[in-house]
């Protein structure tokens, strides 16, 4: 092979288009084209025969002159603006407090950061520092090399260079500019809060993913557009159009603001004030996603704009439509407790072994395990670490694997993920930036351990509370999976006290979940109790430690009783007022019923004899008793 006459590192790709444009304007034929390319290049250090092949059929097959006229768009509606804006009224503030990502983290999303949010992985993409010279890169090329520029088009691109509508080689061109990714709309010509009531309203039309300010007077919105209808996004922009949109930025191969970026001219920063990272677009996700979004109007006759666009409304339909469109019962993860795509919490007294609890039931859906006697579905899942370091969290997965079956252990790929977020974890908004990468990973169960630092909350307040809840629902609709959380009994004693009530802080933590296993350990006995919400009754599971493991008790199991009581299947003995003075507190008061649980699971007892002896007892003057509400109290004479 003769040695190429272009040497290594001197740049092939705007060399090959021009060539094969000179080629034929010079009226070569096509293939003596390629053949010439092919020798010229032959001595290449890589192969680029596919890249000359693409060059040639372009640049053969363009025809000067074929370009469609374009329908201009709609002047600007001076009314309808008006409008438009007294029915959406809109701040900055009140755009940054509607942010699903709050909003005193925005700025300090690197750009770096939000481009591998906002573009798949390997894509191409077009940036630059200016509008004149802009480059096409991977996004990994970019962000390794931290050449973020202030512009950016808001596609990806389909190569290196293409030829424009006049037949010249250009990197960036609409030739060159891949499918509808985001919608950019920007206001040029307006105020302020006329803008942002404006972008409040278009929100009911395409999924808004960020605002940003553009660093002079202007507002930049992106729009999820990927997979939506042409004429979808087609009647958007013309729509836009009426209310002032620059239309310069309908251009396929516009430039526009990069987000957190610093405007060279003036130093300004392009801040982001708006994100939403459950719109951006996502693999495989189809036309589906734009049922929830009013279709553009083609006339204000279309408007309904006494429609408040920042409230939820469910849709009213009749029983029989309900029923026919009702999405199908989701599979078991595991069985009898856990739908996929439900919350579920998993509740104990400190240092009951909840977390090895939760990671043992991890391992075993990622593997299609048992659990505790249970059949699961094999799913991937997420366990969220918020508690321990990161040795002692791969120490007690190396004890938990030793201690599992082996049936099903190396077959299948990698189904467990693990991320730890202590000392690297900014709250919910933190969870919220994972759920691109938990779409991308298939994730069905996220496990987060535990609950009370995943944010910085009182769980005694119930607004904070609902808000956190609301998100896991959206999380749970935006990545199908189901989300259960580790969380603590409330303190003080739990015997006397219902299921439901068990568990620590505000009411709505215990009402909210699908599904809820509540370890309860006494004396090194161990049982799970459960309160089920779309499944039957599931009775008492007994338990026993198999360090790192807790495993089911087939003896108890058989036996039954309550928590602690051993006496179950002992011939009944003859009990006497000394069983119950054995339980009582020196000095203090103690409620009945949190007695007669005392006294059962020491002796056991049961609650006929128990009223009998506290009766004796009270009479003989051994013990005094007061009546609280309709709560009765005993201590010690």
């Amino acid at each position: 092979m003769s040695e190429c006459k272009h040497p290594r590192g001197s740049g092939h790709q705007k060399k090959i288009w021009d060539q094969a444009r000179e080629l034929k304007k010079e009226g070569t034929p096509k293939e003596l084209a390629l053949n010439t390319m092919y020798d010229e290049w032959s001595g290449y250090y890589i192969d680029i025969r596919p890249a000359i092949d693409r060059a040639v059929e372009r640049a053969y097959s363009f025809n000067l002159g074929s370009r469609e006229k374009r329908t201009p768009w709609p002047k600007e509606d001076r009314k309808l603006i008006e409008t438009i804006v007294h029915e959406n009224s809109y701040s900055l503030a009140e755009l940054n407090e509607s942010s699903p990502y709050p909003s005193n983290g925005l700025e300090k999303i690197p750009s770096v950061f939000l481009l591998q949010l906002l573009f798949e992985r390997e894509s191409l993409i077009c940036m630059g520092q200016t509008k004149y010279k802009p480059s096409i890169r991977t996004v990994e090329e970019f962000c390794s090399s931290n050449e973020i520029g202030e512009y950016i088009v808001p596609r990806t691109m389909l190569g290196e260079y293409n030829l424009n509508d006049q037949g010249e080689v250009s990197a960036r061109c609409n030739n060159n500019t891949g499918p509808e990714r985001y919608v950019v709309i920007e206001f040029d010509h307006s105020s302020s809060s006329e803008q942002l009531s404006i972008i409040k309203h278009l929100k009911d039309f395409l999924p808004l993913v960020l605002v940003i300010h553009s660093g002079n007077k202007s507002f930049h919105s992106w729009f999820n557009g990927c997979n939506a209808p042409a004429e979808r996004v087609q009647r958007f922009r013309q729509y836009a159009a009426t209310l002032g949109a620059d239309t310069a930025l309908f251009t396929k191969c516009q430039l526009v603001r990069t987000p957190n970026q610093t405007r060279e001219e003036n130093g300004k920063k392009q801040v982001l004030h708006y994100f939403d990272t459950a719109k951006i677009p996502k693999d495989g996700e189809g036309v589906s996603i734009f049922d929830d979004y009013r279709m553009p109007p083609e006339s204000s006759n279309d408007l309904d704009l006494e429609h408040d666009l920042s409230i939820k409304v469910p849709k009213i339909e009749a029983l029989s439509d309900f029923m026919l469109n009702c999405k199908p019962e989701p599979p078991e993860m595991i069985e009898g407790i856990m739908h996929q795509g439900t919350k579920i919490a998993l509740a104990g007294a400190s240092k009951a072994g909840k977390s090895h609890l939760a990671m043992q039931m991890g391992y075993a859906v990622s593997k299609g395990e048992h659990f505790l006697g249970m059949s699961t579905r094999r799913s991937n899942v997420l366990y969220l670490g918020l508690e321990l370091p990161d040795f002692s969290l791969k120490g007690r997965f190396e004890k938990i694997i030793s201690k599992m079956p082996t049936d099903n252990l190396d077959s299948g790929p990698e189904s467990l993920f693990i991320s730890n977020g202590r000392g690297n974890w900014s709250g919910i908004q933190s969870l919220e930036l994972m759920i691109y990468h938990c779409i991308k990973n298939k994730i069905e169960l996220i496990i987060i351990d535990p609950l009370y630092k995943l944010d910085d909350i009182d769980e005694n307040d119930q607004k904070t509370t609902k808000s956190i809840l609301r998100k896991f629902d959206d999380i749970i609709e935006q990545t199908g999976a189901s989300i259960l959380y580790v969380h603590h009994f409330t303190k003080g004693k739990t015997n006397d006290k219902n299921n439901i009530d068990l568990l620590a802080g505000s009411g709505v933590l215990a009402r909210d979940f699908d599904s809820c296993i509540l370890l309860k350990e006494s004396k090194n006995e161990y049982k799970l109790d459960f309160i089920l919400r779309n499944q039957k009754p599931k009775d008492t599971l007994w338990l026993k430690e198999d360090y790192p493991l807790k495993v089911v008790n087939i003896e108890r199991m058989k036996s039954g009783g309550s928590l602690g009581n051993r006496n179950k299947d002992i011939p009944k003995k003859n009990f006497t007022t000394d069983d119950i003075i054995k339980q009582m507190p020196i000095d203090e008061w103690i409620k009945s019923g949190e007695l007669q649980n005392l006294v059962n699971e020491e002796t056991g007892m049961g609650k006929s004899t128990f009223c009998k002896l506290i009766k004796e007892a009270t009479d003989n003057e051994i013990l005094k008793s007061k009546d609280s509400g309709r709560n009765k109290w005993y201590m010690l004479e």
